[in-house]
C-alpha cells in the first residue's frame, strides 16, 4: 500500500549539498542541507463488520537527510570515523519531552570511489494498541479498546535560530544512551502511545553503529509533526471482539521491524 511506501529514490536534477568548513581548532564546522519534514500523514484503517468506518493506525512521516559532497563525505569519514546518520523522535507533551525512538542509517561506498547516501527515511508513529503485532491492523475490529482518529496533523515551524543547526564535528565523542535499531528502507515502527496528541520532534547526529558512539552534536529539525486533535469513536457490531489468532501465537512478542541491510 502506497502509505507505507518511503521515497528513497535518487534525484538527478541539481542538489545542494551541506556547507563544510574547518575551525580554528582542526574540527568541522557543518551547515546541514538539505533538512526539512516532507509529509506526515494519518494512515486510516477501515473498520467494522462492513468496513464502512474509520479509525487511525497512526502518522506516517518522511523527511529529507543532509547530503555531502563525495569528497568531503570521506574526507569526514576518515577523520572522525562516523559510518551513520543517528535520528531519535522526541515526543512533547505540554513541555514534557522524552525520547521513544532511535534509529541509524549508514553510510556505504556505491563502488571504490564513491559514497552512497540516503536521500529520505521516515518512520511510522504507530497507536500503542496496533504497535505490538501488525495482524491486529487486519482485523474488521479494532482490538485492546483501541478507539482513535487523528482529526487533525499538521507539520509546523519550529522558531529555534539557525545558528542552532549547525553540526560540529571534532567536540563530542560519547556512548550513546539508548536502545539504536537499523532503519530500513520500508518503515520504521515507533510506538506512540495510547494516545499520539503532542508534538514530535527528529534529531539527528554523526554516528558510529559499531562502537554505538555518538560522534557531533545533535541538530534538531526546523519543522516538527503536531498531531492536534483526535476523536474516540465507537464502532458498531465490534464489542467485545477478540482477534482470532492461535494461542500459542498470542503469547509471542512480535519482533520489531528494523531499517537497513
Amino acid at each position: 500500500m502506497k502509505q507505507f511506501l518511503f521515497l528513497f529514490f535518487i534525484l538527478f536534477s541539481c542538489t545542494k549539498f551541506s556547507d563544510v568548513k574547518e575551525n580554528i581548532s582542526g574540527g568541522h564546522f557543518i551547515s546541514p542541507h538539505p533538512l526539512e519534514i516532507n509529509s506526515a500523514e494519518n494512515v486510516a484503517w477501515n473498520v467494522g463488520k462492513q468496513k464502512l468506518e474509520v479509525l487511525s493506525k497512526g502518522v506516517l512521516v518522511i523527511f529529507t537527510l543532509p547530503q555531502f559532497e563525495s569528497d568531503h563525505l570521506k574526507e569526514l569519514i576518515t577523520k572522525y570515523r562516523f559510518d551513520s546518520w543517528l535520528f531519535s523522535i522526541i515526543q512533547d507533551r505540554g513541555g514534557s519531552q522524552r525520547r521513544i525512538q532511535n534509529f541509524y542509517i549508514p553510510f556505504s561506498y556505491r563502488d571504490s570511489s564513491r559514497m552512497k547516501q540516503a536521500k529520505r527515511s521516515g518512520f511510522y508513529l504507530m497507536y500503542a494498541s496496533i504497535y505490538p503485532d501488525p495482524r491486529y491492523q487486519h482485523e474488521k475490529c479494532p482490538v485492546q479498546n483501541h478507539d482513535k482518529f487523528i482529526e487533525e496533523v499538521e507539520i509546523e515551524k519550529s522558531f529555534e535560530p539557525e545558528s542552532f543547526r549547525h553540526i560540529n564535528l571534532g567536540l563530542t565523542n560519547q556512548t550513546f544512551n539508548g536502545v539504536v535499531e537499523k532503519a530500513h528502507y520500508s518503515q520504521n515502527k515507533v510506538n506512540g502511545g495510547f494516545s499520539l496528541i503532542g508534538k514530535y520532534h527528529i534529531q539527528i547526529a554523526l554516528y558510529n553503529s559499531q562502537s554505538n558512539t555518538v560522534l557531533s552534536n545533535f541538530i534538531t529539525f526546523p519543522e516538527y509533526v503536531h498531531v492536534k486533535k483526535e476523536q474516540s469513536k465507537i464502532i458498531s457490531g465490534c464489542e467485545n471482539f477478540e482477534p482470532n489468532f492461535p494461542e500459542d501465537s498470542r503469547e509471542k512478542k512480535v519482533e520489531k521491524f528494523k531499517f537497513g541491510h
